[in-house]
C-alpha cells in the first residue's frame, strides 16, 4: 500500500525515483512508495526536476504545487502536492 498522507490543504506522497529510464511513468508500489521511472539522469537536480513536472502533469496542477520536500539526493523522496486530495492520488496506485 502507497503512503499517502492528507494534511490541511495539501498531501504527502513516498516516491521511489528510478532514474534514467527510457519515458518517465508510474511503475507500480515498492515497499509502501509509490514506483516512478524517470527519463532523466540523476545530476544537477534533472530527475528531481522532471518527477515535480510530472506529477503535475498527471495531476493536473500547477509545477508550484508539487514540491519535494524530503530526498532531493536519494532515490526515495517524499513529494508534497498543494490543492488535491487523497483520493485523487489513490488514483496514481492503480
Amino acid at each position: 500500500m502507497i503512503k499517502i498522507k492528507q494534511e490541511a490543504g495539501f498531501c504527502l506522497i513516498s516516491v521511489k525515483a528510478v532514474p534514467n529510464a527510457k519515458k518517465t511513468q508510474l511503475a507500480g508500489e515498492y515497499n509502501g512508495a509509490l514506483k516512478v521511472k524517470v527519463a532523466a539522469v540523476p545530476e544537477d537536480g534533472r530527475a528531481n526536476g522532471e518527477i515535480t513536472e510530472f506529477f503535475s502533469e498527471i495531476l493536473g496542477v500547477n509545477k508550484s504545487h508539487v514540491e519535494i520536500i524530503k530526498g532531493f539526493k536519494s532515490r526515495h523522496k517524499v513529494i508534497k502536492v498543494t490543492g488535491v486530495s487523497a483520493d485523487k492520488l489513490k488514483v496514481l496506485q492503480s
